[in-house]
């Protein structure tokens, strides 16, 4: 299961919208429906009641949030204790991720997480 997916539907929770999921995203909101189509159709359970006022969680889905942020959350301890490891940090600040590379020059570098994820953040 991509975290992509799991970030989406965390979003989309949060949000109640999938406009406001996409925009703190940063995505196409085609992207954050798929996302979390793509997760339902794994899971074999609808996470979500389309009204509308908006997104409403269903039962399933209510239960399934406080799973999907543990995952999230675990996924960011990892990466902090692998650049802890390397010497580096990376911490996790709301809807960013904060680098910190170089303790003496203390260059940091502020970037989306979907850019961190794939890989786009640039070699300090």
């Amino acid at each position: 299961m991509p975290l992509n997916d799991l970030l989406a539907f965390v979003e989309a929770a949060r949000a109640g919208s999938m406009t406001q999921a996409s925009i703190r995203l940063g995505r196409v909101q085609s992207s954050v429906s798929l996302r979390i189509k793509h997760l339902e159709e794994k899971l074999g359970v609808k996470l979500f009641e389309r009204t509308s006022h908006g997104l409403e969680l269903t039962a399933v889905g209510s239960a399934f949030l406080p799973r999907a942020r543990d995952i999230i959350s675990q996924w960011d301890a990892a990466l902090l204790q692998i650049n802890h490891v390397n010497g580096s940090a990376v911490v996790n600040v709301g809807d960013y991720v904060v680098r910190k590379h170089d303790q003496q020059n203390a260059i940091i570098s502020i970037c989306y997480w979907n850019f961190y994820e794939h890989g786009l953040l640039p070699s300090l």
